[in-house]
C-alpha cells in the first residue's frame, strides 16, 4: 500500500498534551513525538500564515501574544504544535505545547525546555539559566516559609527546611505570582538571545485546566489578567500563544472579557471553528494527495460526493467533531479501499456510522439515531429503499442532488418513498434534493441551543462563578416578573427597577415604589438580592417594607427554602438554589437531559444557563437570525418560569407564622404578592386609602384648584379644620361628573 496512506492510517487523532514536568524530565522523547505530528500538519484558512506572522513579531521584539480557540476535535494542539515545529526550525527556543494548570507550569516548562536547548549549545548559559531558576523558586519557597513560620509560631529557618522536605516528597506545590513569573521570563529571554537564538516562544495548552482550578474564579481571572497585561507591556523577543477550547473562552468571558478583547486586538486570535467548514475534507484530501504523493490511489479512494458528504456531517456538532471526525472517516475509507479494492461511497459512510465506528464525544450521533428510525419506518420495506435512505442521510445540509441520485441509481426509489407518504413525514426537501426530516428537525436546535448547552455543561459547576451568573439572571429576568412595571393607568404596579445597584455590603439593592394591592398604594419597598447571606443589609428607614431574596447555594440548599421575619417590616426569602428535580424533568424542559445530567438541573443551573444564553447572544460575532433569537427566547422563558415555580413554592409558607395562607395554593410570583399584602395588613390594620384610582393625582389637582377659587383658608385646604357639607358641594360645582364621583367616593 502507498506509504502515504499507511501514514494516514497510523496517524493519531488526538495529540496528548504533555505536562510541564515532562518537559523537565523527558524533552527528547517529547521532541520526537511532536515532530512526527507537525511534519504532516496542513494549515488551512487563517492559520496558513500564522507561524510567519507570529514569529516575525517575536524576532522584531514586539512581544506578540495571542490565542487559538476551537471546539473539541478541531486540532488546537496540532495547530500550535505546528507553530512550535516551525519556530524551532527557524532558530527560536519554543516550548512544545504543555498543559497549563497554574502559572508555575509556565515557569517549569520554560526552564525545562530552554535548559534542553541551551545544553546543546552553551554549557555556561545552561548553568546561568539554572541559577536564575533556582533563585526564583527559592524566593517563592522563602516567602512560603515566612508565612508558614508566622502561622505556626516557629522560626523561618525551621519552616524553610520543613517545606523543602515536603517538596522533595511531593507533598508541597509552590505557586508563583504573575510579576515574579514575568521577571523570570525577562531574564530567560536575555539568556536565549545571548545563545544566538532569535527569541523565546511559549505555547501554553489546555488553558481550561487553569481556569477551572480550585481557586475562586475571580482570583484566577485576575491572576491571568495581570499576566497578560504584563506580557503586553513588554516589547522583547518573547511571544506567548495560548490554546483553549471554546467553552473555556466562555468561562473567561464571564469575568475577563477585557482579556479576550486585548488578545483579539493583537490580531493573533484564531478561532478554528470558523476555519474548518464543509469544504475542509476536500481541501485536506487534496493537500494529502500532493504532500504525501498518494498518486492514483488518492484519486480512487473516495467516490463522487463522499468528501462533500463528510464535510456536511463533520461540520455539524451533533453529527461529528470537526477535523477529528474527518480523520476518523479518512481512515475508514482507506481501510475500505485496502480490504475491498473499491471506492468509499456516501452509503459506506453512513454504514460506518451505523456500525458505531465513528468516535464521537457525547451521546450517540444524531445521524445514527435518525437513520435507524428511518430504516425502521413501515414504508422503508425494501433493500432499494433502505439504500436510498442512507444516501439521503449523507447530505443533511443540501439534500441529495439529482447528480448523486443518478450516479448511484436511486432517483426512482426516492420518488417512490416520497409518493408513498414519505414527503413531509420521513423526507424533507432542502437546497438541491431530499434529506431525512429527522435531521432537519434538530438542525435549528443543533446550530444554536445545542451548541450553547454543550458549551455551558462543559464549564458548569456549582461554584461562585455560576452563583454570580445566577444572581445576574435573577436581577435581570426574575425581579421584573415579580414586580411588574407600570403599564397604563393602574395602581398595582412598580417602578424603580433601574435603581438596582451594588450596596456597600455587596448585595444588589433598590427601593421600588408601587404595590400589589390597591388597598396599599405607593408603598416604598426595599429589595435586596445576594448569593451570600452576610451581604444582606438592614432595612433602609426610607422604605416602608423590605424583602430580601437570598439565593442560597450553600451545602444543604437542596431544601425548598424558607421564610424568615427579620423585623416586623422586613421579610427574607431563603431560596433553595440547589433543589433537585423529583423524578423526570418537566416535558417542556426535558430536552436539557440531552446535553446535561438531569439530576443536576437546579434553579442555580437554570438561571446560570439563562445568563449564559444572554452573554452568548451579546458576544456573537455574527448577529443571530430572527429564528435563532426566537428559539433562544422561547427556551429562556421555559427556564425562567420553572425557576420561579421551584423557588417560590408553597413550602416556605409552612415555616412562617403570623400570616394567614389559607385559600388557593400560593406558588410563583403569587407567593410574593400575598406576602406583601399580608405584611401590609399586619403593619397598617386600620388603613384606608384616598387613592381610589390610578388618576388620583388629577383629582387632587382639581381639588386644589377648586379650593383656591373658593378662597378657602390654608387650614381648610390641608384638612386641618372640618369642612361643611355645603363647602364640598360648592367645590363639586367646578368638577366634571367623573371628578364629582371620585370626590364622593
Amino acid at each position: 500500500m502507498n506509504p502515504g496512506l499507511t501514514y494516514i492510517l497510523n496517524k493519531q487523532e488526538i495529540i496528548t498534551t504533555v505536562s510541564s514536568d515532562d518537559l523537565l524530565t523527558r524533552p527528547d522523547a517529547i521532541e520526537s513525538t511532536y515532530q512526527q505530528h507537525a511534519r504532516t500538519h496542513i494549515p488551512l484558512g487563517d492559520t496558513s500564515d500564522m507561524d510567519g506572522k507570529f514569529l516575525t513579531r517575536v524576532r522584531d521584539e514586539k512581544g506578540p501574544i495571542g490565542a487559538v480557540v476551537a471546539p473539541y476535535g478541531y486540532g488546537k494542539t496540532s495547530t500550535i504544535g505546528f507553530l512550535w515545529y516551525r519556530a524551532e526550525e527557524d532558530g527560536y527556543v519554543a516550548t512544545p505545547p504543555f498543559e497549563m494548570t497554574a502559572l508555575r507550569d509556565v515557569l517549569k516548562a520554560v526552564y525545562g525546555w530552554t535548559k534542553y536547548r541551551l545544553t546543546q549549545r552553551s554549557a555556561d548559559l545552561a548553568l546561568r539559566l539554572e541559577e536564575i531558576y533556582n533563585a526564583y523558586t527559592e524566593q517563592t519557597l522563602q516567602e512560603s516559609a515566612r508565612q508558614y513560620a508566622q502561622q505556626h509560631g516557629i522560626s523561618q529557618i525551621a519552616a524553610f527546611k520543613m517545606l523543602q522536605d515536603m517538596e522533595k516528597k511531593g507533598e508541597l506545590t509552590r505557586d508563583v505570582t504573575p510579576s515574579r513569573l514575568l521577571r523570570f521570563l525577562d531574564e530567560v529571554t536575555e539568556v536565549v538571545l545571548q545563545a544566538d537564538f532569535k527569541g523565546l516562544v511559549i505555547l501554553p495548552d489546555e488553558l481550561q485546566q487553569y481556569i477551572s482550578k480550585s481557586k475562586t474564579h475571580r482570583m484566577v481571572i485576575e491572576e491571568l489578567r495581570q499576566f497578560v497585561w504584563g506580557l503586553l507591556s513588554r516589547k522583547t523577543a518573547l511571544g506567548v500563544l495560548f490554546s483553549l477550547p471554546d467553552y473555556a473562552e466562555s468561562a473567561i468571558r464571564e469575568a475577563g472579557d477585557d482579556i479576550l478583547q486585548r488578545l483579539r486586538n493583537e490580531n493573533l486570535y484564531y478561532n478554528l471553528g470558523s476555519i474548518y467548514g464543509r469544504e475542509f475534507p476536500t481541501q485536506l484530501w487534496e493537500r494529502y494527495c500532493q504532500t504525501l504523493d498518494l498518486g492514483e490511489a488518492g484519486r480512487r479512494i473516495f467516490d463522487v460526493g463522499t468528501l462533500d458528504a463528510i464535510g456536511q456531517i463533520a461540520s455539524r456538532p451533533d453529527l461529528g467533531n470537526g477535523p477529528r471526525t474527518v480523520i476518523n472517516l479518512f481512515r475508514a475509507a482507506i481501510e475500505h479501499y485496502r480490504d475491498r479494492g473499491e471506492s468509499f461511497t456516501p452509503e459506506h459512510l453512513i454504514d460506518t456510522y451505523l456500525r458505531g465506528s465513528v468516535k464521537f464525544e457525547g451521546q450517540t450521533p444524531q445521524i445514527r439515531v435518525a437513520v435507524n428510525e428511518a430504516l425502521g419506518a413501515p414504508l422503508v420495506n425494501t433493500d432499494a429503499r433502505r439504500r436510498a435512505i442512507k444516501y439521503l442521510a449523507a447530505f443533511p445540509h443540501t439534500g441529495c442532488s439529482d447528480e448523486i441520485q443518478r450516479k448511484y441509481g436511486i432517483q426512482d426509489t426516492i420518488i417512490e418513498i416520497s409518493k408513498a407518504g414519505g414527503h413531509g413525514t420521513l423526507l424533507s426537501y432542502r437546497m438541491v434534493g431530499y434529506t431525512l426530516r429527522e435531521l432537519l428537525q434538530t438542525e435549528q436546535e443543533t446550530n444554536v441551543f445545542a451548541q450553547i448547552a454543550r458549551e455551558f455543561w462543559r464549564i458548569y459547576d456549582e461554584d461562585d462563578q455560576h452563583a454570580e451568573a445566577a444572581e445576574r439572571a435573577f436581577v435581570n429576568e426574575i425581579v421584573p416578573r415579580i414586580f411588574p412595571s407600570k403599564k397604563g393607568p393602574v395602581i398595582s404596579s412598580w417602578s424603580g427597577h433601574k435603581g438596582l445597584e451594588m450596596s456597600p455590603s455587596g448585595c444588589q439593592r433598590a427601593i421600588l415604589e408601587g404595590t400589589f394591592s390597591d388597598k396599599y398604594p405607593k408603598r416604598k419597598l426595599q429589595i435586596q438580592i445576594a448569593i451570600d447571606e452576610g451581604r444582606l443589609g438592614r432595612k433602609d428607614p426610607q422604605s416602608d417594607v423590605a424583602f430580601d431574596f437570598y439565593l442560597n447555594w450553600d451545602v444543604g440548599a437542596e431544601a425548598q427554602g424558607r421564610l424568615l421575619k427579620i423585623e416586623k417590616d422586613h421579610i427574607r426569602f431563603d431560596l433553595g438554589m440547589l433543589q433537585r428535580p423529583e423524578g423526570s424533568l418537566p416535558s417542556d424542559i426535558k430536552q436539557l437531559q440531552e446535553y446535561m445530567n438531569p439530576s443536576r438541573v437546579t434553579p442555580l443551573l437554570m438561571l446560570s444557563l439563562v445568563d449564559y444564553i444572554d452573554r452568548w447572544v451579546q458576544d456573537k460575532d455574527v448577529e443571530p437570525t430572527v429564528e435563532e433569537k426566537g428559539l433562544l427566547n422561547h427556551i429562556k422563558e421555559r427556564l425562567i418560569n420553572h425557576t420561579i415555580l421551584q423557588l417560590f413554592n408553597a413550602a416556605p409558607t409552612n415555616t412562617f407564622e403570623g400570616m394567614d395562607f389559607r385559600g388557593p395554593l400560593l406558588t410563583g410570583t403569587r407567593l410574593v404578592d400575598r406576602m406583601f399584602t399580608g405584611l401590609c395588613e399586619q403593619l397598617w390594620p386600620n388603613y384606608a386609602t384616598f387613592f381610589v384610582q390610578a388618576t388620583y393625582t388629577q383629582i387632587i389637582d382639581d381639588y386644589i384648584a377648586s379650593s383656591c377659587r373658593l378662597r378657602l383658608g390654608s387650614q381648610r385646604k390641608r384638612g386641618s379644620q372640618y369642612r361643611r357639607i355645603s363647602t364640598l358641594f360648592r367645590i363639586g360645582k367646578f368638577l366634571t361628573p367623573v371628578r364629582q364621583a371620585s370626590l364622593r367616593a
